[in-house]
């Protein structure tokens, strides 16, 4: 598997299209997210309440103690979408609290979304 990011207690990972989060403590995995041709990048908040994996758009994950798989075209409040049909994303920066996206080509992009 592909590592996307890692926090303390979690690694973002995937296999092909889908994203997975592994607790490090207790090798629990669920899956976050499921992005067409393959995710390119992702994030983990500091208090490792939620995660962000971006490729075929953005899907952010909230992470509880009962996490529901990610399942695709189906609406649960332990994740949102955004971009999903129409947007490529590359990269994800997360600086000084502000979340930056950039495309293949390294343009930055402006994205409007809410956590």
């Amino acid at each position: 598997m592909k590592v996307l990011y890692e926090s303390d207690l979690y690694v973002l990972e995937n296999e092909y299209e889908v994203v997975f989060l592994r607790n490090k403590e207790t090798g629990n995995i669920v899956v976050v997210g499921d992005h067409y041709g393959d995710p390119t990048s992702g994030y983990i908040n500091e208090d490792e309440t939620y995660c962000i994996s971006c490729g075929s758009g953005i899907i952010i994950y909230y992470l509880r103690a009962n996490n529901i798989p990610y399942s695709y075209d189906k609406t649960e409040n332990q994740w949102k979408e955004y971009y999903r049909d129409n947007l490529e994303i590359e990269t994800i920066k997360h600086v000084n609290g502000n979340f930056f996206f950039y495309n293949e080509e390294g343009k930055k992009l402006d994205l409007d979304f809410e956590l």
